[in-house]
């Protein structure tokens, strides 16, 4: 059928501007104030009633957003969109009518009466016209270049704001996917293994990554290969298999396996953690681009999803090892139970718990014999009591002999697998345990059953010899028992004929009950917290009914009121499929959870705290090296300030990670010395100002009348506690607030104290928190979304260094104000010295000869620009170079860094040693040195704490102390 109308024509790469539009997920989707802005200014700039953002699809325009129209969508045929996006710049019709293509168009005849178009095409990241921004108008019309420009601008914006939309879509299922590999490792490390989990996380990757066929590889714990799938496959499985079992074979680390293209396309992903490889993704499209994308998307992803597998590996082992310990647990309950019956003799035990080994191993005939030279038999059983004279007589007198070791004795016969165990207590060999399997259904034991073997070897010997060292086995109760109250584990258990629990002396203590307090269902099941109660009714329930067992962790409250939480395991004993006893264990486990809250919060707060800073610096550095971004003075020293601030803050948090570590270790170092503690006030203001001037406050230093008042500390360390004081007070006051710092002096008749005081205003501290201030890791607020941030530590910091210094810390915070104080003990003032002695001491040594040994170039250019005029400077950037130097030359001051390219400094200082004279040396590293390597040098210096400005001030003073003593 011939149209009165012209349509356009079908772009030649259709297919792939399709798959471009889709891939923005915004056809049919609610309408959006950005968008709709947009529109409107389009309308506006151009004068025209009508303005559309139209999305072209296979068979139609669809509006995104429109002004002046009511229709959402349109035909394709007689679209004035569709020839648009056949065109690079503004596609423009003054008046239809005069256009033999659009004069007999539907929509030039009838509504909207279009006479005049304009369309600006929508160009996607990839290059494909995608729809266009276009404005209409019932009457002739032609837009002016600026007109067009605007709207050649305007269509780029909305392309833009597609984009981030889509980039937040992804960010949003890249966190769905986060979510659920965070659930799951949960569940994995509270002991549940989710039995569809590779389906699970399949299907989340899928639904992540549309078109795209996924599937994830893995090898359990007993090696055995599974792969699930999610999508449309494009190949066989076996091909998928072979893929990842070709690229886990040549994975080399660090080397990227060769690959091999494939229509349609498909790409092989390992997933390792370190060179330990635990998995593989497949994935596989129709489109190549597609393909390319999604696995740039998984990349960040791959370590968690690595782990996740790992975590599930370790599972379902450790679900493997601990079925096998329950039936363990269960056969070694049966020889306790053994043990209680009151009517069976010693013998009789022995003989029930060979006939219990016997079944246990599934073995034909089982023999107990006494270390004697008759080796006579103590115990015996066979699957049938008639062969047992038959069965012993016809085996040669060698069998039964006493094994050397006291590993479990393996060997095979014509008689079958025989196993054979020394029964040993006490270095005191009682006899050994022997086990004989018919050739039939012999077999091997593996490493658990193994284990269980000495252990039921043990049993017996332990019960044959009960009556002998009955003594020694009050003692190895007692001892056991100190046990339990080490780890805080208890024991208990119920006689359900009974009814009533016994508790052990531990499970007694852990409740904070008396010694005599006697408990009952109710009154146990009580001391759960109310919300947990139901729970573990339930779990008791379940046991008695189905005879399941339980594992659980969860709070109580005990006798004194106190709140702890505990983990609750039970076990039952089931006889003619009837459970007739409960029985299990108590732990504390209260500091452990509280540990885990601690770190959980931590790396939560770290997690944010460090990328924060991380993430501006490279995005300052990202804009400074676009070559889009105009490079005007103004916003490059922009750029370098947000990058210098940052790099700022993230040194910051990392010192405050190290002193706390060093802290910990008692590894801190002080360099004490007497000072005016005005000057000090003054220059932690003076460098905080800056920084309370972004929260729009101040400082006021409320100075004494009297003379100057002096204490000994080390300045650094003073400095760093009180920048802590007045950068929190900063963050923690109300816009316009003013932040007061005083001075006062407490007598005593002792020994005088200056006390230093800030304060700020505002809402205070929390009451429930105020116990917790100075704890390491603590914020009020320990969310991402906190308006302040911080590791938590400064606080903590703050008082081990003001203690270590001979002060202490306090706090007092009320709904108006928050006060925290310093208090040192006041010292007399230091030696004098005249304004010419200070100028001569000041004044730049040329005499002195330094050498920087240094390997890092720019540092020591730094160092050479800002102190070349105080010294003489040589440089050397290897040991080489170094040794080279101190031949040829004679030096006052080493500066020493200890990670050269050719190995550590410390290998100069036997050398340097030997110099007649010895220089002083100095180490300027990164690397903290502890108390034996600080013995070695004359001096340490940690890089990270010294600006370029501190560090010629650090050499100013050192050229002075030359001076003073004459060097």
């Amino acid at each position: 059928m011939t149209l009165p109308y012209e349509p356009a024509a079908i772009p030649s790469n259709e297919a792939e501007r399709i798959l471009a539009l889709r891939n923005y997920e915004i056809l049919d989707t609610p309408s959006q104030a950005v968008f709709d802005d947009y529109t409107w200014l389009a309308s506006h700039i151009c004068q025209t009633p009508v303005a559309l953002i139209s999305l072209v699809d296979h068979q139609r325009q669809w509006f995104k957003s429109r002004v002046g129209l009511t229709a959402q969508e349109s035909s394709r045929d007689s679209s004035f969109c569709a020839h648009a996006i056949l065109q690079n710049q503004v596609f423009e019709i003054p008046d239809t009518l005069e256009d033999p293509r659009f004069r007999e168009n539907p929509l030039v005849k009838g509504e909207p009466f279009i006479r005049f178009y304009a369309g600006a095409p929508l160009t996607s990241a990839e290059g494909y016209h995608i729809g266009t921004l276009c404005v209409i108008d019932q009457k002739p019309h032609k837009l002016s270049d600026e007109q067009k420009k605007a709207l050649q601008r305007l269509s780029r914006q909305v392309i833009q704001q597609m984009e981030v939309q889509q980039l937040l879509k992804e960010r949003r299922r890249e966190e769905a996917l986060m979510g659920h590999i965070s659930e799951v490792l949960t569940q994995l490390a509270a002991g549940n293994i989710p039995a569809d989990l590779l389906q699970n996380l399949t299907q989340k990757m899928g639904e992540i990554l549309p078109d795209i066929f996924v599937a994830v590889h893995f090898r359990d714990h007993l090696g055995q290969d599974q792969m699930q799938g999610h999508g449309t496959p494009q190949h066989s499985v076996d091909f998928y298999k072979r893929q990842i079992a070709h690229f886990i074979e040549t994975y080399t680390p660090h080397k990227v396996p060769s690959r091999i293209r494939y229509e349609p396309a498909y790409s092989p992903i390992l997933l390792h953690i370190g060179e330990n490889i635990v998995g593989g993704i497949s994935l596989a499209s129709t489109n190549q681009r597609r393909l390319e994308k999604s696995e740039r998307f998984l990349q960040p992803l791959l370590s968690s999803i690595s782990s996740l597998l790992m975590s599930y590996r370790k599972a379902l082992s450790q679900q493997q090892t601990y079925q096998n310990q329950r039936l363990q647990l269960q056969a070694l309950q049966s020889l306790n139970d053994i043990a209680s019956l009151p009517e069976l003799d010693l013998k009789a035990q022995i003989q029930k718990s060979l006939i219990l080994g016997c079944q246990y191993f599934d073995v034909k005939l089982g023999v107990i014999i006494e270390n004697t030279p008759q080796k006579k038999v103590f115990a015996a059983y066979t699957q049938s009591q008639k062969e047992e004279p038959l069965a012993l007589n016809a085996l040669p007198p060698e069998t039964f002999t006493i094994p050397e070791t006291f590993s479990p004795y393996f060997s095979t016969t014509a008689e079958g697998l025989h196993l054979a165990l020394p029964l040993e207590i006490d270095e005191q060999i009682l006899g050994a345990l022997h086990f004989l399997c018919p050739p039939t259904n012999a077999t091997s034991l593996g490493d658990t059953d193994t284990e269980f073997l000495r252990l039921f070897a043990r049993w017996i010997a332990s019960t044959w010899s009960r009556y002998i060292h009955q003594q020694q086995g009050k003692k190895n109760e007692e001892l056991l028992e100190k046990a339990g109250e080490i780890a805080q584990v208890g024991g208990w258990e119920v006689d359900l004929k009974a009814g009533v629990p016994i508790w052990s002396a531990q499970t007694r203590a852990l409740h904070e009950v008396p010694e005599d307090f006697v408990p009952d269902m109710e009154t146990a099941i009580n001391f759960y917290t109310p919300e947990n109660r139901p729970v573990i009714k339930a779990l008791i329930e379940d046991a008695i009914e189905k005879g399941s067992t339980w594992d659980v962790e969860m709070p109580l409250i005990t006798a004194k009121n106190n709140l702890i939480w505990v983990r609750s395991a039970g076990e039952t004993i089931v006889e003619n499929g009837k459970t007739v006893r409960l029985f299990g264990v108590f732990q504390d486990i209260t500091r452990r959870k509280e540990n885990e809250r601690i770190k959980e919060a931590f790396i939560s707060t770290m997690n944010h705290e460090l990328r924060t800073p991380l993430t501006s610096i490279a995005g300052a550095l990202s804009m400074l090296r676009n070559p889009k971004i105009p490079a005007t003075p103004d916003t490059t020293q922009k750029l370098f300030d947000i990058a210098t601030k940052n790099t700022a803050r993230l040194t910051e948090l990392i010192n405050d990670l190290l002193d706390i570590e060093k802290i910990a270790a008692g590894a801190m170092r002080f360099q004490t010395r007497v000072l005016a503690i005005t000057p000090l006030i003054e220059e932690a203001i003076q460098q905080l100002s800056p920084f309370a001037a972004e929260y729009n406050s101040r400082y006021q230093f409320k100075k004494p009348q009297r003379t100057p008042h002096y204490l000994l500390v080390d300045p650094l360390r003073f400095n760093q506690v009180l920048n802590n004081l007045l950068s929190n007070a900063a963050k923690f006051s109300p816009p316009h607030s003013t932040i007061t710092l005083t001075l006062t002096q407490e007598k005593n008749k002792d020994q005088n104290w200056l006390c230093i005081t800030v304060c700020n205003p505002g809402p205070g501290i929390p009451e429930p928190f105020h116990d917790q201030v100075f704890n390491r890791f603590m914020q009020v607020d320990n969310t991402d979304s906190r308006s302040q941030g911080g590791t938590g530590l400064g606080l903590a910091i703050s008082k081990e260094l003001t203690e270590a210094m001979g002060g202490t810390i306090a706090f007092t915070s009320n709904a108006e104000r928050t006060c925290f104080s310093l208090r040192f003990p006041e010292v007399r003032a230091p030696e004098t010295y005249t304004t010419t002695t200070l100028a001569q001491a000041r004044e730049p040594r040329y005499k002195t000869r330094i050498l920087f040994i240094e390997d890092d170039s720019d540092l020591a250019q730094v160092v050479s620009e800002q102190c070349q005029e105080l010294a003489h400077f040589a440089f050397a950037g290897t040991l080489q170079e170094a040794r080279q130097s101190l031949k040829e030359n004679v030096y006052d001051l080493l500066l020493l860094d200890l990670v050269l390219p050719d190995g550590s400094g410390f290998k100069l200082l036997p050398e340097i040693k030997r110099l007649n004279p010895p220089p002083e040396v100095v180490v300027l590293s990164a690397i903290e040195l502890n108390a034996a390597q600080r013995s070695l040098v004359n001096e340490a210096l940690v890089k990270s704490r010294f600006t370029p400005e501190a560090f010629v001030a650090w050499l100013h003073d050192k050229l002075a102390t030359y001076q003073k003593t004459g060097d």
